[in-house]
């Protein structure tokens, strides 16, 4: 726990919580910024942490015609 800040460690429980059984989750940033009760950004910097941490991985996903989502 010593790697990662408090709210970090918020965001991450929230990210749990919206986990399917393959430990794989795709709320936005609203969301999670809403149930942490933190900012956007925040939640921005707390991933970004968390990844570089090694508790999470993130991967963009791309719909048929290209747009991020």
């Amino acid at each position: 726990l010593s790697q990662v800040k408090a709210t970090s460690v918020v965001v991450y429980a929230v990210l749990a919580e919206h986990a399917n059984a393959d430990q794989e989750c795709w709320p936005s940033v609203g969301r999670i910024a809403q149930r942490a009760n933190v900012t956007p950004s925040t939640v921005r910097s707390a991933v970004q942490k968390l990844e570089r941490a090694g508790w999470l991985v993130v991967q963009g996903r791309v719909t048929d015609d290209g747009r991020q989502t």
